[in-house]
């Protein structure tokens, strides 16, 4: 474990409802793509990440209060 903390926070958006006039369809990978990302950067052999936050399907709000 290193003696120095990281933080990461990444954010996956895969379904879009206030754009229902453009039917956007859910997309299916950013969930899995964060959710791989994030082991990398918890790992000790890559990353050793102290804390790695997943936001899913956030409003842009709840991003940026995570962010301050």
């Amino acid at each position: 474990m290193p003696d120095y903390n990281r933080f990461a926070i990444l954010i996956a958006s895969s379904e879009f409802p206030r754009e229902s006039e453009s039917k956007l369809p859910p997309l299916r990978c950013p969930l899995n793509d964060v959710k791989g990302f994030r082991k990398v950067l918890e790992s000790s052999k890559h990353g050793e990440f102290t804390k790695v936050e997943v936001l899913e399907n956030k409003f842009s709000h709840e991003v940026m209060q995570t962010i301050n």
